[in-house]
C-alpha cells in the first residue's frame, strides 16, 4: 500500500522549499546529541535535504528517504555541490520493510506526516 501522495513531487518540482534545516530539529539534535560522531540517522521525508545536510555536518551518518523523485534529486545535487554524503532514496518512508528498526541512532520528520495525512 502506497500513501504518499504524488501531488507532492509536482509540488517540489516547482517549489524550493526547505534551504535552511528546522530549528526545532537543531535545538533538540544539539542538546541531546553533543557530537553525532558514530551515530546513524534518518531523514523521513527528507524534502530539499537542508535537516539532512544539518545531521551531515553534526557527524550523522545519514540515509534520507522521500516519496518524490524530484525531492530526492534536489537533495543528491545539494549534497554533491557542497561534497557532503548520504543514503539518499526515493521511497515511500511509511513502508520502511527494508530498513531494520534498530540501524538508527536518531530518526526526523520534520511535517512529513502532517502533509501526508497518516
Amino acid at each position: 500500500m502506497q500513501s504518499f501522495d504524488n501531488t507532492w513531487d509536482l509540488v517540489h518540482q516547482n517549489k524550493n522549499w526547505g534551504v535552511y534545516p528546522n530549528e526545532s530539529i537543531i535545538s533538540k539534535v544539539k542538546r541531546l546529541f553533543p557530537t553525532g560522531t558514530g551515530l546513524k540517522a534518518i531523514d523521513l521525508g527528507c524534502g530539499r535535504g537542508a535537516n539532512t545536510q544539518f545531521l551531515i555536518r553534526e557527524n550523522f551518518s545519514t540515509t534520507a528517504i522521500d516519496g518524490s523523485k524530484s525531492s530526492v534529486k534536489k537533495t543528491k545535487s545539494y549534497l554533491d555541490s557542497q561534497e557532503l554524503k548520504a543514503n539518499v532514496i526515493v521511497q515511500d518512508f511509511t513502508d520502511l520493510k527494508d530498513i531494520e528498526s534498530d540501524q538508527f541512532d536518531l530518526a526526523i520528520d520534520c511535517r512529513s506526516l502532517i502533509a501526508q495525512g497518516t
